[in-house]
């Protein structure tokens, strides 16, 4: 029989494009279909390492410390506070003893001169004379008395008393500094004594520590020549964090991801929009979100007095124009004229009409009869209102900002009301020829920056969320979990690509005790490093859970899985045809029963039941120093050296 060489693999599922609308989301599948590839890689000589602890050794030097009870502690801090206020009181005092002392010195250098003077006879005198010692000059000053007193100085007298002044000196300050000294030694003393190394078992725990090392014995065992199953795995922990996200009583749920930036040109805030911007908050919980902005707006003024191109009163938004209007004029008489203009539109008022006057009537009277004259009063005069539409023609169609206002009068009572629609602007992009509303586009940013950072404090909260319950699930089984996860996605793979379809009929046929992996994982640091960008921390977490996160974050894993020799022939004629093969009624002598294989496995069973490899140089054992957490007092007080040679309390067993 011949068949293509033995190898089996699952396609990749199919990548689905992002929804540009926000959708439920729905709850993580408990399984996922396993996606990779099998071969048989041939044979192989297995070899398991095997560790014996061997015991502990002293490690590097941790500190040394001085822990004392409180009350030591309390006794030792004020004795360190007596001792700083000592020392400021010794530095003043001897400070104020060196000014002193120098001054002393002079005199004394000066009153050693007048006395050798006196005893040698050099001057007849000495009333009014003063000698004095001041840097390394003798200085005499003053006058004799007699006329015949005369200083006698020779080179030898000079040089007897420089010698004889310079010798006080010299033991003067030799005195002062030894005394110095012995303040300073007795100090330092009782500080030593306060913190000195102290291991008689009294109650503080002072001395030299050390960190403790474990020392193991590794040693490669072999287990003779297997072939192996070489079987690659694509997202190995995925199924397994997805079984653990859907556990408890509310599975978690990754937040819909935005179109943060995704579309061309980083124009992802266009997918908001006013029909939709509410559905998005919902979804990101957001209730506060601002309105889109209207199409059009009204605003209005009233002015009832006399104004000059005033701009406060009448102020269009930013991002609307004027896109129509009305303007409305009222007096309560038309004796008086008016004027206004809104924009540089002017508004007509009404014609000017001349005040009635009082008109006397005076009846015809006669010598016997008298008549009143009748007064006729004046006519009241007409008040009058104008309503004006701005249309397209007007100056003030198109305006934006403040729009200024006049209005003349000299009528005492008049009005005008101004209202203006405003409509936003829209602008006509260049390059595309597309209509661009700036108003709209800036809501539109301002509401995806809202659901931009909503997202991501969901996500900060869905990861740590993932993190606490991964960790719950993995709590110090790690490494049972990687095996047992690789070793059920193996067995799937090979069910879902070979001829048997039963992983429990291939379980059997592999020695997964020597199964090994390793993991493919997203390279670090591939990016571009800001300057300012904060260095890596410290990595302090032990190799399993490196291990273990490198498994969580890999995006293909590598299985190497032996057969067992018994069982070899039956699981590469399961992994090719079915899942078993009718056995003779009679049993070979050796108990072995007979299995066809494939043409392309003959070569790798007729080479592991080849001659046995040559055996080579015995595998010589290793010891490793593994660093441990812990660490231990020394027996002696002995502290490391750098040299070659290190003490013999250094090297001591703990």
């Amino acid at each position: 029989m011949a068949a293509a060489p033995l190898s089996g693999g699952a396609p990749a599922a199919t990548t689905q494009p992002p929804f540009q609308e926000p959708a439920p989301a729905a709850a993580p599948t408990a399984r996922q279909a396993v996606t990779g590839q099998w071969s048989l890689l041939g044979v192989g000589e297995v070899e398991v390492a095997r560790q014996t602890l061997t015991g502990y050794a002293p490690g590097e030097l941790a500190e040394i410390v001085n822990l004392m009870p409180r009350q030591w502690q309390e006794r030792h801090e004020r004795s360190v506070q007596a001792s700083e206020r000592q020392a400021s009181r010794d530095e003043e005092h001897s400070r104020s003893d060196d000014q002193a002392s120098h001054s002393d010195a002079a005199n004394e250098l000066a009153d050693t001169l007048k006395e050798s003077m006196y005893t040698e006879g050099l001057v007849r005198n000495l009333s009014n004379v003063t000698p004095s010692y001041g840097n390394l000059n003798l200085l005499l000053t003053g006058s004799a008395a007699e006329g015949a007193g005369k200083l006698k100085f020779d080179s030898d007298n000079v040089a007897r008393l420089v010698q004889r002044m310079s010798e006080q000196a010299a033991q003067k300050v030799a005195d002062r500094v030894n005394a110095q000294r012995r303040d300073v030694w007795r100090q330092w003393r009782e500080r030593r004594e306060s913190q000195c190394i102290d291991n008689r078992g009294g109650e503080r725990l002072v001395g030299v520590y050390r960190w403790v090392d474990r020392l193991l014995r590794v040693s490669l065992k072999p287990r003779g020549r297997h072939l192996v199953l070489a079987v690659q795995l694509q997202s190995p922990a995925s199924a397994w964090i997805a079984e653990v996200l859907a556990q408890g009583p509310l599975p978690l749920v990754k937040p819909a991801p935005l179109a943060a930036f995704g579309t061309a040109d980083g124009q992802g805030y266009a997918l908001v929009t006013p029909t939709n911007y509410q559905s998005w908050g919902a979804q990101y919980g957001l209730t506060d979100l601002p309105a889109p902005p209207a199409q059009q707006i009204a605003i209005s003024a009233q002015i009832t007095r006399v104004t000059i191109a005033d701009r406060s009163l009448l102020r269009v938004p930013e991002g609307y124009a004027v896109a129509s209007g009305s303007a409305t004029l009222a007096m309560a008489s038309t004796t008086h004229g008016l004027v206004a203009s809104v924009g540089g539109t002017s508004l007509n008022g009404p014609a000017i009409s001349a005040p009635a006057g009082l008109s006397v009537t005076v009846p015809a009277g006669s010598a016997t009869s008298v008549s009143d004259p009748a007064l006729a009063p004046p006519s009241a005069s007409a008040s009058w209102l104008s309503a004006t539409s701005f249309t397209g023609a007007d100056a003030v169609i198109g305006l934006t900002g403040a729009i200024p206002i006049t209005v003349m009068s000299d009528a005492p009572l008049f009005g005008l009301s101004v209202e203006l629609i405003c409509q936003r602007v829209t602008l006509t992009d260049p390059a595309t020829n597309s209509v661009v509303d700036p108003l709209l586009v800036q809501w539109q940013m301002q509401v995806y920056n809202r659901l931009l950072h909503a997202w991501q404090d969901q996500l900060r909260a869905y990861d740590a969320d993932v993190a606490a319950r991964i960790s719950a699930a993995s709590a110090a089984q790690t490494a049972a979990i990687q095996r047992g996860v690789l070793q059920a996605q193996c067995l799937a793979l090979l069910s879902a690509t070979s001829a048997t379809n039963d992983p429990q009929a291939l379980t059997g046929f592999f020695d997964w005790t020597c199964m090994s992996w390793h993991y493919d994982s997203p390279l670090a640091g591939t990016g571009p490093r800001q300057t300012d960008a904060q260095a890596a921390p410290v990595m302090t977490e032990p190799a399993s859970a490196r291990l273990f996160r490198r498994f969580l974050d890999a995006d293909l894993a590598w299985v190497l899985i032996p057969l067992r020799v018994q069982t070899q022939d039956a699981a590469l004629f399961a992994l090719q045809w079915q899942a078993r093969w009718p056995a003779p009624p009679v049993r070979r002598v050796d108990g072995a029963a007979d299995v066809p294989v494939a043409q392309s496995t003959v070569i790798a069973l007729e080479e592991q039941r080849g001659d046995e490899a040559t055996p080579g140089e015995p595998r010589h054992a290793w010891t490793l120093r593994v660093p441990l957490p812990l660490i231990y007092l020394q027996r002696g007080d002995a502290l490391p050296r750098f040299g070659s040679h290190a003490p013999s309390a250094s090297r001591e067993k703990p």
